[in-house]
């Protein structure tokens, strides 16, 4: 089984703001709910955080959030090895990159102009492909550039721990009733 999610990082957001524009509300802490629908958390990098949990954002969200913020996307569905990172600004994508393995295992589409990190992270994992000879291995090493990017603006990743985050400092969100 493999993580199947999407979240949004929007920088310096208001937590109250941005929880209306996505018509969701404060339920509770992480400890008391175990799996949720919705988190949210502030990193130490100054992001406020929602993860939708096996679930996709549609671009008009993402269109209303980024109105007036800026904010970075990531979705990753490990069940197919497909992973996205997009970068929005004043309710526009203004780039993004994604891996699909079924267009091949190091296919990876770049649109528009990503943060010059995005060609480090490219060429290191495009490098640790080619030394482990992934075309013939099940390794998919390509599936993390858009992951790592995302971790890189933001300090958050899906499958790892944040410094300086506890493990229960989520919290749980629902959809406004």
């Amino acid at each position: 089984m493999g993580y199947s999610l999407s979240w949004i990082a929007v920088k310096n957001g208001s937590a109250e703001r941005i929880n209306s524009l996505l018509g969701l509300v404060p339920t509770g802490r992480y400890e008391e709910i175990p799996e949720s629908e919705f988190d949210a958390i502030f990193l130490p990098q100054r992001w406020y955080l929602v993860v939708f949990n096996n679930q996709q954002i549609d671009d008009h969200i993402l269109q209303k959030v980024s109105s007036s913020e800026e904010i970075v996307h990531c979705f990753v569905e490990e069940h197919v090895m497909f992973s996205s990172v997009e970068g929005w600004l004043n309710g526009e994508k203004i780039w993004s990159a994604v891996h699909d393995s079924e267009k091949g295992i190091s296919h990876l589409e770049i649109i528009g102009k990503c943060p010059k990190s995005m060609i480090d992270i490219r060429q290191r994992l495009t490098a640790q492909a080619t030394s482990s000879g992934s075309e013939q291995s099940e390794i998919d090493f390509i599936f993390d550039v858009p992951v790592e990017l995302a971790r890189e603006l933001t300090g958050f990743c899906h499958d790892r721990d944040t410094p300086g985050i506890e493990g229960t400092a989520f919290q749980i969100l629902k959809r406004r009733p």
